[in-house]
């Protein structure tokens, strides 16, 4: 037999476990969490269930380390787009003289 999983029951079991946080803020972790390891804002939206990715993104927080992170990859691609470029141009001069 399966036993529904209601909001009074879920608030009965929270208030027992006195972790002094909201039930609401476990939507905030999630939320984080779940963008953190998929980085796919929309997919979080629909975990979620909201209609908009406003508010979504009200529940994402980020801090610096994902900024940093990101440029450094853009970063670490564009130099090495630039050196095998450089490697091309050695071994196949445009201009012979």
């Amino acid at each position: 037999m399966r036993y529904p999983l209601t909001k009074p029951l879920v608030r009965c079991y929270w208030e027992k476990l006195d972790l002094e946080k909201r039930w609401h803020d476990l939507r905030h972790t999630f939320g984080t969490r779940l963008y953190r390891e998929t980085k796919d804002i929309h997919l979080v939206q629909r975990a979620m269930n909201h209609s908009d990715v406003q508010t979504t993104m009200r529940y994402v927080h980020t801090d610096h380390s994902d900024v940093q992170e990101a440029m450094e990859k853009l970063h670490n691609k564009v130099a090495n787009l630039h050196q095998i470029e450089q490697m091309k141009n050695k071994e196949d001069p445009k201009f012979l003289r």
